[in-house]
């Protein structure tokens, strides 16, 4: 069988009712050259027997199963190493694309000469069958041409004080060979944000990471997800980690931009885990604990200062049931701008803003979760 120009991997869980949409809307491109490889991961309800239906009728279409329940990131990368296509890219089985989506990203990525390329998203959130935004609009930096994002443009929208697009949100297009020549797959000790770390992995290892401004990608954002978790405390460790990892390397020490935004990452999660103690000593009414956090991080009643308005506003959202109240996209959440060490063409100079916002918008100075 002749090799796709693209392969589709697609993990699924429990996605009964929407992973039909997403499997035609891959069937309906006008793009003849793909693949799409579906890994269900041990679902409960019908979802695996769906994908075989489809599977059953269209021989570009593989279906694996995980016996047990794995995770997301195992679950990537087993679809990765059945994966034969040129380049690869994500669809989650909840979301689905425009028909020439393929077709386009391909185009674009010969065309900058791109190993990583990104196209926009439009917003569609749960209940709606519309797109209510774009993720440019929404984190306030408008795409108007191809952006080259280097390492220091990816870590200053790192999801811990992300200033601009949430790349780690992106169904990127990924040149298969150059995963395998540098040993690149979805990171499955992280709790959260192996999307972004393989475009860091990627970019680090010297990827040309480009993005179009055309939105090709229908993100469904739903409801009860808004409000899920992983413990913050964890998070944050395996974020400090990465970025650790990052300062070590080679990467790292040819690229003073970089080193420096990472090393602002580490300063502030230092401040937010002091500010995580800080913070549950107040609830837990132990003044006097509070008051040493505060007295050996002074910086926490600042936090405190800045986030007391968005927690209660938050929650006012929430008691008059928006479902989005919680969410980082839609709903209320703190602004920061990343100061950036250096200026290039690809990455524009902001001014230094701190607040937080109410709508789907920010200004233009600040997009950050």
């Amino acid at each position: 069988m002749q090799r796709p120009e693209i392969t589709v991997t697609m993990p699924a869980y429990n996605r009964a009712a929407l992973i039909g949409r997403a499997i035609e809307s891959v069937q309906a491109q006008t793009l003849p050259s793909w693949e799409l490889i579906i890994v269900d991961d041990d679902s409960t309800d019908t979802t695996l027997e769906i994908a075989r239906t489809y599977a059953a009728s269209d021989a570009r279409i593989e279906v694996l199963h995980n016996e047990h329940n794995l995770g997301i990131g195992p679950t990537r990368n087993r679809a990765l190493a059945h994966a034969r296509g040129r380049f690869i890219t994500p669809l989650d089985s909840d979301d689905w694309y425009l028909p020439d989506r393929l077709e386009r990203m391909l185009r674009s990525a010969d065309e900058h000469n791109a190993q990583l390329l990104s196209d926009d998203l439009l917003i569609v959130r749960e209940g709606d069958d519309r797109p209510a935004t774009t993720l440019s609009e929404i984190c306030a930096e408008p795409l108007v041409e191809p952006l080259r994002i280097d390492m220091a443009g990816l870590l200053r929208r790192l999801g811990v004080e992300r200033d601009g697009i949430a790349l780690g949100l992106t169904k990127p297009l990924i040149e298969r060979q150059f995963l395998i020549d540098h040993a690149i797959a979805y990171d499955i000790s992280l709790p959260v944000g192996e999307d972004y770390w393989i475009l860091a992995d990627c970019v680090a290892a010297g990827a040309r990471f480009v993005m179009i401004p055309e939105a090709l990608y229908n993100y469904r954002l739903h409801a009860q997800q808004t409000t899920k978790s992983t413990d913050p405390a964890n998070d944050v460790q395996s974020t400090r980690r990465r970025l650790a990892e990052f300062l070590g390397s080679d990467a790292a020490t040819n690229d003073v931009a970089a080193a420096m935004t990472a090393r602002y990452h580490l300063g502030r999660m230092d401040v937010l885990t002091a500010y995580d103690s800080f913070a549950e000593a107040l609830k837990s009414f132990r003044v006097d604990k509070a008051a040493r956090h505060a007295l050996r991080e002074p910086k926490v009643v600042r936090e405190l200062a800045t986030r007391l308005p968005l927690a209660l506003e938050r929650r006012r959202r929430a008691r008059r049931g928006d479902p989005f109240a919680y969410d980082q996209l839609f709903g209320p959440h703190l602004s920061r701008h990343v100061p950036e060490p250096t200026r290039n063409r690809d990455d524009r100079a902001l001014a230094p803003v701190s607040r937080w916002r109410l709508g789907k918008r920010a200004t233009r100075e600040v997009a950050v979760s």
